[in-house]
């Protein structure tokens, strides 16, 4: 953070030399200017940079109104525009006018263009901590360079330092370290570059902070020498000086010069520079020990915050007041200061997810002007071969006249055909819900179907067997249907709760079995989870069988307690279905190991690639456990 801070810095001190002249008149005369006279434009848009935010803003939206048939002007406004709105925390607006200028370069394929709205993106991305889509416009930027690099070479150098700040960022200071030595590799190939001077300082000053001794050295002699070159004296202009430059300590007399930059400075209004220069000041002081003074600064920063600055540089003031607080013993004030930080971080939090949404549509939105914008250029096409169309119909008469009638047609018919598939695409969309909801009433319809067909088959079966097996088969197709029937008529439309769906298939069982004589104590221990259909429907069957095994076989007449327990839960990356009875016990030698139950059990348990066990319990009664490997859970 330091190097940024002290690039911020610098941008303060050295932007002040323009005059404030920037009245309606001025501005209007300036707007009637010929392209060859950019210059002039530029000098009035750096102008109007420096007022405070809102008057600035309102002046960038005059100058937009005013020059709508003039698209170089509109870029370079648009680029200064960004900018101010950027500097005030006004992330979203200033992702917008990027979009409206990055589409217009791209319009005109200017290179220099497109690299300043690419950078300039990547800054917008980076101040709201998308770090992937910052790397991502970096990237665009620096393809630009390699396109056009006779041109724009000299601006890798800020590549280099937006990519050291990203690598800062992400805690990789050799990396950091990396790309600050490339800015010097760019400086040195551009020696003439009016940015060199101040380059070449921020290389300084990063090894200074760092305390690096040796490259620190190295780069402030390479500034010095550029110095006594270009001017003839080792101090340069609008910079901290070279002395202090050389030096690693803080020294009185590097904090006086801080402090006199923070007092020039204050009457500008620059509430976005002055707060970060207020906070090199207080770290400088807290890292000298005069703790008390260091408040003071950090305070003031935090005051010069409080005016439309982005959330991240309260976030630094709060951090830099809270070691203050604690160094100085004030414990109270540390936490209090920690907890506004927190609140702040929250926030930003929580608006990250809508920001997110709102690039995404941003996206969209020039994705669909690019179409457009092809679109119009195919449309002009298609007009400029009608023109030379109707030029071989003069020529060619009624043979070319019909061809041309021939691919009318055919255009129309396919932009006809286009539209209908457009809206039957948005119809079929808007209507899936529905389908799906239809879908699986209709199977849950076919599956009553099948289940009142075996009970009417029953119904006229005399053998019991026969009957029972009826029966089981009927309740079979009901644990399906029961499925399809919660998908159509809950909120889930590919998964089903566990917990009502067990529930119910329990009831429906002992409804279908219609058990007078036994009063059997049912409880039900189940995690409610929502599983999907191919993993509940086995489980389903599985669990129809054995309580259908319980009340067949389980309770004798004259019992007087018949108790039945079913659990359903999920255990370190398994699902467990268990069921519980204390009835006559489960007898392996003289149980039907061969029975259809059984075989459907053991089947159905390889679909879910399942562990299937049944015994006798110690006590009274027989345990079934059924651990499933397979299964797929559906977020609700």
């Amino acid at each position: 953070m330091h190097f940024r801070l002290f690039f911020i810095a610098i941008v303060l001190v050295s932007s002040v030399v323009f005059p404030q002249n920037t009245t309606q008149k001025t501005i209007d005369s300036i707007l009637t200017i010929d392209d060859d006279k950019q210059n002039e434009f530029k000098k009035l848009l750096r102008k109007i940079d420096q007022l405070p935010s809102k008057e600035s803003i309102e002046k960038f939206k005059y100058i937009d109104a005013s020059i709508k048939d003039n698209d170089s002007l509109r870029l370079y406004n648009y680029m200064y525009y960004t900018s101010t709105l950027l500097r005030n925390g006004k992330n979203s607006e200033a992702l917008k006018v990027n979009t409206k200028g990055l589409a217009m370069a791209k319009r005109y394929n200017w290179p220099y263009f497109l690299f300043e709205y690419y950078q300039m993106r990547a800054n917008i991305f980076d101040d709201k901590a998308v770090l992937d889509s910052t790397l991502f416009y970096i990237n665009k930027a620096e393809d630009v360079i390699s396109k056009n690099k006779k041109k724009l070479g000299h601006a890798m150098a800020r590549i280099y330092f937006q990519r050291a700040l990203l690598e800062q960022k992400l805690g990789h200071p050799e990396k950091e370290d990396a790309y600050i030595e490339k800015i010097a590799d760019v400086v040195f190939e551009y020696p003439n570059n009016q940015q060199s001077a101040f380059y070449l300082t921020s290389i300084v000053y990063h090894f200074k902070t760092r305390k690096n001794y040796a490259k620190h050295a190295y780069y402030a002699q390479k500034l010095k020498a550029f110095y006594l070159k270009r001017d003839g004296f080792n101090s340069p202009k609008a910079h901290e000086s070279l002395s202090s430059m050389l030096q690693m300590d803080n020294t009185d007399e590097q904090i006086k010069e801080l402090k006199q930059t923070l007092k020039n400075n204050d009457s500008l209004k620059y509430d976005f520079l002055l707060s970060q220069i207020a906070n090199t000041i207080g770290a400088k002081l807290l890292e000298a020990g005069k703790t008390k003074e260091a408040i003071t600064y950090f305070k003031k920063s935090l005051s010069y915050n409080d005016k439309n600055i982005s959330p991240y540089s309260k976030i630094i003031s709060y951090e830099n007041l809270h070691r203050a607080f604690y160094d100085s013993k004030d414990y109270v004030k540390a936490i209090e200061t920690l907890r506004a930080k927190e609140t702040i971080v929250n926030t930003i939090r929580q608006n990250e997810t809508l920001e997110r949404v709102e690039e995404l549509e941003v996206r969209y939105e020039a994705e669909k002007k690019a179409n457009e914008v092809q679109l119009l250029k195919a449309e002009n096409t298609t007009k400029e071969k009608q023109r030379q169309l109707y030029l071989i119909l003069a020529i060619s008469g009624l043979i070319i006249a019909t061809l041309f009638a021939y691919f009318a047609y055919k255009f129309k018919k396919q932009k006809h055909v286009l539209s209908i598939q457009k809206k039957e695409l948005e119809k079929t969309i808007n209507e899936k819900n529905v389908l799906f909801k239809e879908i699986h009433h209709r199977v849950k319809n076919s599956l009553q179907v099948v289940s009142s067909l075996l009970f009417l088959q029953s119904q006229n079966i005399d053998d019991t067997q026969a009957k029972e097996a009826i029966k089981d088969a009927q309740n079979r197709v009901r644990s399906l249907t029961l499925i399809h029937q919660k998908l159509y008529s809950k909120k889930h439309l590919v998964g089903v709760e566990t917990k009502d769906y067990i529930t119910d298939l329990t009831q429906d069982i002992f409804s279908s079995h219609q058990l007078e004589s036994q009063n059997i104590n049912t409880e039900l221990d189940i995690e409610n989870l929502v599983l999907s259909i191919d993993t509940l429907s086995p489980i389903g069957l599985i669990l129809n069988e054995l309580i259908t095994n319980v009340l067949k076989h389980a309770f004798k007449e004259n019992q007087e307690i018949n108790n039945l327990h079913i659990k359903f839960y999920k255990n370190n990356g398994s699902l467990i279905l268990k069921v519980e009875d204390n009835g006559v016990g489960y007898n392996a030698k003289n149980g039907r190991k061969n029975s259809f139950g059984l075989k459907l059990i053991n089947s159905l348990s390889k679909k879910l690639d399942a562990t299937f066990t049944i015994k006798a319990k110690t006590d009274k009664g027989t345990e079934a456990n059924l651990t499933i490997n397979d299964f797929e859970i559906v977020n609700s």
